[in-house]
């Protein structure tokens, strides 16, 4: 059996997740912004072993501690092929021109841009699916491009929820409860992100429990029936 535990960043309120085994193995899903501390004081407390530190996407606010992660539990960050280059420069990789959301972020963090660390191991896969596996969690990887063009969904399985055995899948910024990602930042495709919706949300069994990267769980069976994007009634 899996338990799941979920630390949200004062950065925009993006969301870390913490997958762990009864091993003792653990998955750290998005080290958003000065989440580390407090991931490994639950690992040290709990007795767990962190496997693998995943981004969903490469988008600052999802990776802001990821350097960090990777020095304290010496392993590398991994990331879809196609988010790959945003993480050697997540700020100058996520702003429009004029947009003001960079310094925003670097605001809302405490940091200084110039000062921000690059995590010294990176590795990424590549594909429709990719499955990996961390001692007892195994993970299915999921593409699903156009919040960004590596954005990625992750399957897991046999995780424990209010005492009742759930599927998950952790949507990052392509899927929220009643909406989706933005598509207007450097990367997005509206076009594409709308195949994603149709072809790669829409293929998923409605019993998932969907994690988004901001804000709170969901259902794929919910957001099938009120989320208008997956509904029809509202376009990107």
């Amino acid at each position: 059996m899996l338990s799941l535990t979920t630390i949200t960043s004062t950065v925009l309120g993006a969301n870390c997740y913490l997958v762990a085994h009864d091993d003792g193995t653990c998955v750290v899903i998005d080290p958003s912004g000065g989440v580390v501390g407090a991931v490994r004081e639950h690992v040290e407390r709990h007795g767990l072993h962190v496997a693998a530190v995943l981004a969903t996407h490469g988008h600052v606010d999802h990776v802001l501690d990821a350097a960090a992660a990777v020095a304290v539990f010496d392993v590398p960050l991994t990331v879809a092929e196609g988010d790959a280059y945003r993480i050697a420069d997540p700020f100058g990789t996520l702003e429009p021109a004029g947009s003001g959301l960079v310094p925003a972020i670097a605001a809302a963090a405490g940091i200084d841009v110039e000062d921000h660390q690059v995590p010294e191991r990176v590795e990424t896969f590549s594909g429709a699916t990719t499955r990996m596996r961390f001692g007892g969690i195994d993970v299915t990887c999921l593409a699903a491009p156009g919040h960004t063009e590596g954005s990625t969904l992750y399957r897991v399985d046999g995780v424990e929820i209010d005492g009742q055995e759930r599927r998950l899948v952790l949507t990052g910024d392509v899927l929220f409860a009643g909406t989706v990602g933005r598509v207007d930042l450097p990367g997005g495709d509206a076009a594409t992100m709308q195949h994603t919706l149709t072809t790669v949300v829409g293929a998923l069994d409605d019993d998932l429990v969907v994690l988004p990267g901001h804000g709170p769980a969901t259902t794929i069976a919910r957001e099938r029936t009120t989320n208008p994007y997956l509904t029809g009634s509202a376009r990107l």
